[in-house]
């Protein structure tokens, strides 16, 4: 068992999932560390009405905290920087809120963190569209020919980091390369990493904020954001 943990999720217009979320996290961190937080990191720009169910959450368990991405805070990778950012414990866990991952999975990690730094899950089976199952893999296999990760699915929400590498490892993105670029600047750093397989399931409600596809059509503006910031971590790390 750990002695502490911080959990974080990502959201936005999360209203038909937020509440098993924020349920099954508080129920699994217990189960895992003696201490420990949920945190719902919640865009400023959610819609519907996930803010105010998890208020409602927050007034039943103090556990539960809410912090929000300004609009002027804009993309995903900002979302995982405040949740590192607003983590008060030794270990983060992170995953999206949308149930794709079954947090019961969280207890699979815990043995490999006495001899790594982050443990993230490989979804086996990707549950997700075509078009996004196909990206991703291009997506995986650059960064791994790029920056030699070794890693198959980096951009997996379901990770679990020790604190301190944060010490060293200073977070510049905001696009979805911060899941890599944590990775990345770990390894550089000497820290260790390991993969193990989880299971992945369908959304069930909701749409995920930073698709690339929308309405069957592929968004270009998120590719290209993307390939500018792979190309400026290469630059980085590089120079």
């Amino acid at each position: 068992m750990l002695s502490e943990l911080s959990v974080f999720l990502p959201t936005y217009n999360e209203e038909g999932n937020i509440r098993k979320s924020v349920e099954s996290a508080l129920s699994n961190a217990k189960k895992i560390a003696r201490k420990y937080e949920v945190i719902v990191v919640l865009a400023r720009n959610s819609s519907d009405n996930t803010e105010n169910i998890v208020k409602g959450l927050m007034m039943a368990n103090k556990k539960i905290r809410l912090v929000h991405q300004e609009a002027n805070q804009g993309g995903y990778g900002f979302a995982l920087r405040l949740g590192i950012a607003n983590s008060r414990y030794g270990y983060i866990f992170y995953t999206d809120s949308d149930n794709q991952y079954d947090m019961k999975e969280m207890s699979k990690l815990l043995p490999y963190l006495k001899g790594y730094d982050i443990v993230y899950g490989r979804r086996m089976r990707r549950k997700d569209v075509i078009g996004r199952i196909v990206l991703a893999r291009i997506y995986n296999l650059i960064l791994s020919m790029l920056f030699r990760t070794g890693v198959r699915d980096i951009d997996s929400a379901f990770k679990i980091y020790k604190k301190k590498i944060f010490e060293k490892v200073k977070l510049k993105y905001s696009t979805g390369i911060v899941d890599a670029e944590i990775i990345i600047k770990a390894q550089r750093n000497g820290f260790k990493v390991k993969e193990i397989d989880v299971h992945h399931y369908y959304r069930k409600s909701g749409k995920a904020m930073y698709e690339l596809f929308n309405v069957g059509m592929i968004r270009p503006k998120v590719i290209l954001d993307l390939v500018r910031d792979i190309i400026k971590l290469w630059l980085e790390l590089n120079a």
